[in-house]
């Protein structure tokens, strides 16, 4: 069990409550201070005593403000940033707001406004800046200096730093390590939307996964944006909904929860989708050209597949999968056979493997058997149905038979 999964189970287990009154004023005080090479007898003098500096920077009271102005002010701290060093609580709050209607700029905001301030709360809105940004490496480095010091976690930060930790872990493809953190977050004892991020995390986390109970997960979420009044998320779950209908061809579901989307963009982008991967190639050609970027691109495979591999590589990212994105459009540039094979045995498979999907899974090895002109991939493919705990081990095998 990882560090951050043992802080969540002992509280849990223990019932133990962390508040925060003053802890950030408290911990910036005495982190500036160090690093100024203060000692606590000069940063006092004048101002309070010693005593009274101490029980600040142990969070023992709730200081005075004109001592702590004065305080701050030794220490080159604006009055600016006092006053945002007392609204952080909000403004993290504020945070998975953002995170949830998609207004980064909101976090950018907070990140630059901060800048300076040396406290864990400040470092977990960095957390969240990096992530927004998607700077896996640099959000990754903070995410291991947070897990050093969880013990002084509120309640509230702990449930915060948990939830863009699985992002984290989700932007790096790590799902299940994302999904077993899940288990561990209560938010009940935080906000509405800490309640409902981590609804919807568990969502996209079983729709990546291609996972059986991806609909109860969806059911969940959409409970809660319509409890808490996050209307505009509604569209974006029933895409990823329907686009789940349509890996595991539920053509019923698919007509009934594509029915509920307004989205003009979204609904003719999923009906694109479907056709390409039944090859219905006519209505590719007649789709609306208000698509979104996945989809077009799709289209453009068809209408004119140069210009389309062009595209491709020049826009070719980590594998980011919004749909299913980089990874397929990258499979489907590829026109010799010998490539597309290299490309399924080298990348294709062992994330689809990683992803624990298996629509991903199934797909490329129907493409094996077409490819390869054998039955043995297809064979394979529809054993998964019968023994799924086994079916990524006989991929896996696959894979390291090729390459041997």
């Amino acid at each position: 069990m990882s560090s951050l999964k043992n802080e969540l189970h002992a509280r849990h287990l223990r019932k133990i409550s962390k508040d925060d009154k003053s802890g950030i004023i408290g911990v910036e005080i005495k982190n500036r201070r160090k690093n100024k090479e203060q000692t606590l007898e000069k940063l006092s003098d004048n101002i309070c005593s010693l005593s009274y500096l101490c029980k600040i920077e142990k969070n023992q009271i709730e200081p005075n403000k004109a001592f702590l102005r004065e305080i701050c002010s030794r220490l080159e701290l604006s009055d600016d940033k006092v006053d945002f060093l007392f609204k952080l609580k909000e403004v993290l709050s504020g945070i998975v707001r953002a995170y949830l209607t998609g207004d980064y700029s909101y976090i950018e905001y907070a990140y630059e406004t901060g800048k300076g301030l040396d406290n864990y709360r400040f470092t977990i809105i960095k957390f969240a800046y990096l992530i927004s940004k998607k700077e896996i490496s640099e959000a990754n480095k903070i995410y291991y200096d947070l897990l050093q010091i969880l013990s002084n976690f509120s309640d509230y930060d702990l449930t915060i730093f948990a939830l863009f930790s699985s992002i984290l872990l989700i932007l790096k493809f790590e799902f299940k390590e994302a999904l077993s953190n899940m288990e561990y977050i209560d938010p009940s004892s935080s906000t509405k939307e800490a309640c409902l991020l981590k609804s919807i995390i568990e969502f996209k986390l079983h729709f990546s996964m291609n996972m059986a109970d991806t609909p109860m997960y969806y059911e969940e979420a959409k409970k809660l944006s319509f409890e808490f009044g996050y209307f505009s998320i509604i569209e974006s779950l029933n895409y990823y909904l329907a686009l789940y209908y349509i890996k595991n061809k539920c053509d019923y579901s698919f007509n009934t929860i594509i029915s509920k989307i307004n989205n003009t963009k979204l609904s003719n982008s999923l009906k694109c989708i479907k056709a390409f991967l039944e090859n219905n190639i006519s209505v590719l050609l007649n789709a609306d050209k208000n698509l979104n970027e996945f989809a077009s691109m799709l289209k453009l495979l068809c209408v004119n597949f140069d210009d389309a591999v062009i595209k491709i590589k020049d826009n070719s990212v980590d594998y980011y999968r919004d749909d299913y994105d980089q990874l397929f459009l990258d499979y489907l540039s590829l026109n010799k056979i010998s490539e597309r094979h290299k490309f399924i045995f080298d990348k294709g498979l062992p994330l689809a493997i990683k992803f624990n999907d298996s629509f991903l899974c199934n797909y490329f090895l129907d493409e094996l058997s077409i490819l390869s002109k054998s039955s043995k991939y297809r064979s394979l493919a529809q054993g998964y149905a019968m023994v799924h705990d086994e079916f990524f081990n006989m991929a896996e095998f696959e894979v390291m038979k090729y390459e041997k």
